[in-house]
């Protein structure tokens, strides 16, 4: 099983989903992940709305869990 996690300090949601979601890409290499969990606190929750189906087609997974 290959498994990464990263972190994101950015300032707006976007730009720190955007950062962790390529650090996994990255750390994963030419591996696919199934599953992927987004864990989102310190934003307010009108810059999350699409971050799922971002997240999703950012990182590649077939599956998301996260709150």
């Amino acid at each position: 099983m290959i498994w990464t996690s990263t972190l994101s300090t950015k300032p707006s949601a976007a730009d720190a989903l955007a950062e962790a979601s390529e650090q996994a890409r990255r750390a994963l290499g030419s591996a696919k992940a199934d599953v992927a969990f987004l864990f989102v606190s310190g934003y307010p929750v009108s810059d999350l709305g699409e971050a799922g189906a971002t997240a999703r087609t950012r990182t590649g997974a077939r599956h998301l869990i996260g709150c």
